[in-house]
């Protein structure tokens, strides 16, 4: 009998046969195109290197779904024990920087090449974003962004503001503006279709802008991101970015 293909694995449309075979550990659920899509994403935002570390701790399963309300996508870290889990809404599949924030808070956890205290999460587990504190979220969720920011290829103006509103005061259209800020000070533009960064230069300028950065004054508890960091950083004797 003829084993049966599982199509999720299908790297059929990404044309980097390196990134062919890292992506044979990731796993798609939905029609070709969806595929397609989100594999593009992925190639276009991380380095080889990146992409191996994002199957490092076990595979990566995406999954389409209504999941109800605003929410664009979700990660879940393993559910069953040694497969990594996002889901997207597929309203959002073609925005690809929504689900792009969820692949950067999975490589902040399961990329060991990431030393430092803003590039890596503060996670106590390697299984789900665990966070010792609601500081620790702003710092984690401020960093995030800012990197999905410098990473996005090609860029797209987003729906929403989403955390870019807190900083803006919950004004919307001042909030849509620091996105674009923020976008240009890490990847030198924000034109819709413009190329981000991957790799360590992606990183670099995470690192170098981000107390400059709009989304660093984000404040989900007693202290904002940039304020957390530069505790942590004390604490730790490491540079204050």
């Amino acid at each position: 009998m003829t084993k049966r293909k599982d199509e999720r694995f299908d790297v059929s449309g990404l044309r980097s046969e390196a990134a062919k075979g890292v992506q044979r550990k990731i796993a798609v659920e939905g029609t070709p195109e969806q595929q397609r899509i989100i594999r593009s994403v992925i190639a276009n935002s991380f380095t080889i290197k990146e992409q191996k570390a994002l199957v490092s701790k076990g595979g990566l399963l995406f999954r389409i779904g209504d999941l109800g309300g605003d929410v664009a996508a979700q990660y879940w870290g393993k559910r069953n024990g040694d497969v990594y889990i996002i889901e997207i809404d597929p309203k959002f599949v073609d925005d690809g920087g929504t689900y792009l924030h969820e692949i950067v808070h999975h490589s902040r956890m399961g990329d060991d090449t990431r030393d430092s205290v803003l590039l890596r999460t503060r996670s106590k587990r390697n299984d789900i974003i665990f966070l010792p504190t609601e500081d620790d979220r702003s710092l984690e969720e401020a960093a995030t962004i800012l990197e999905t920011l410098a990473r996005e290829t090609p860029y797209k103006d987003p729906i929403v503001p989403s955390y870019h509103c807190g900083p803006a005061g919950n004004d919307k259209k001042k909030a849509f503006e620091h996105i674009k800020e923020d976008r240009e000070s890490v990847a030198g533009s924000a034109e819709p279709g413009s190329k981000g960064l991957r790799g360590l230069r992606a990183k670099k300028m995470v690192e170098k802008m981000f107390g400059r950065s709009h989304i660093s004054d984000l404040r989900l508890d007693r202290q904002t991101a940039k304020e957390r960091l530069e505790e942590l950083c004390r604490r730790e004797g490491n540079v204050i970015y």
